[in-house]
């Protein structure tokens, strides 16, 4: 559906993670979720990948904010949102999630959530603000 974006590589456009788009909240927060292949955690085509999508989400009518859902300690996946300007507005137990151990039981973590507001994104220049377009 037009909720989940691919990111590709521009040589050869290798499909390295995906991007999904979840529902526009009442109060205008939009969840960001978020999956990219391991090979290229860490070396900024993640970040890449997140900015220009968050540039382009603040660019549609409604969306004032913009936060992503994760385990705390998945520090690879959380630095390119640090990088951003999203900061960790909560943490909390992650038994809502569906995953169960052999036994049936909720596997537990320590989830959190990150955010940026539009109006920070937009001071800290990104798309919003009418910088350059970067491709990922």
């Amino acid at each position: 559906s037009e909720s989940y974006r691919a990111v590709c590589l521009k040589d050869g456009g290798r499909v390295i993670g995906l991007l999904a788009l979840n529902s526009v909240e009442s109060d205008g927060g939009l969840d960001l979720g978020h999956v990219f292949h391991t090979g290229y955690v860490g070396d900024d085509v993640d970040t890449e990948a997140l900015e220009c999508i968050i540039d382009a989400v603040f660019r549609e009518p409604g969306v004032q904010r913009v936060y992503c859902q994760n385990a705390l300690d998945w520090t690879a996946q959380l630095a390119p949102l640090k990088k951003l300007g999203l900061r960790i507005e909560a943490t909390g137990d992650g038994t809502d999630f569906f995953q169960r151990d052999e036994n049936g039981d909720p596997i537990t973590f320590v989830g959190c959530r990150m955010g940026i507001e539009k109006d920070e994104w937009e001071r800290r220049g990104g798309q919003a603000a009418g910088q350059p377009t970067r491709s990922a």
